[in-house]
C-alpha cells in the first residue's frame, strides 16, 4: 500500500500471496515516473506502477526468490534492472 503525506490512502496492490520482502522503488523503464517492485511469497516478482498501483508486469524466474528486489545499472548501459536473489539463476529483464 501508499500513503500519503497527510496519511490517506493513494493505492493498494494485492498479490495472490504474501509479499515479505521490502519494496524497490525506481524509475526503470525511464519514463519519469517511479515504478514499485516487490516479491511474493507466489514466487513472482510484481512490477506497479507507482501513480495508481496497476500490475505493469510479473515475472516467475522458475525458482523461489530469496530477496528482496534490488535496482542499480548491473550492466553499465545507462539503464536501471532489477535485480533478485533466487537458488539458481540471477535475471536481467532489460
Amino acid at each position: 500500500m501508499v500513503v500519503a503525506e497527510n496519511g490517506s490512502l493513494l493505492w493498494n496492490f494485492s498479490t495472490n500471496d504474501d509479499v515479505e520482502s521490502s519494496p524497490a522503488l525506481g524509475d526503470i523503464n525511464g519514463d519519469g515516473k517511479i515504478e514499485g517492485f516487490v516479491v511474493s511469497d507466489d514466487r513472482n516478482l510484481y512490477a506497479i506502477h507507482g501513480k495508481n498501483g496497476s500490475k505493469l508486469w510479473k515475472f516467475w524466474p522458475k525458482a523461489p526468490i530469496k530477496s528482496s528486489p534490488a535496482i542499480a545499472d548491473v550492466d553499465f548501459d545507462e539503464a536501471l534492472e532489477v535485480v533478485v536473489g533466487t537458488d539458481i539463476y540471477i535475471w536481467d529483464l532489460q
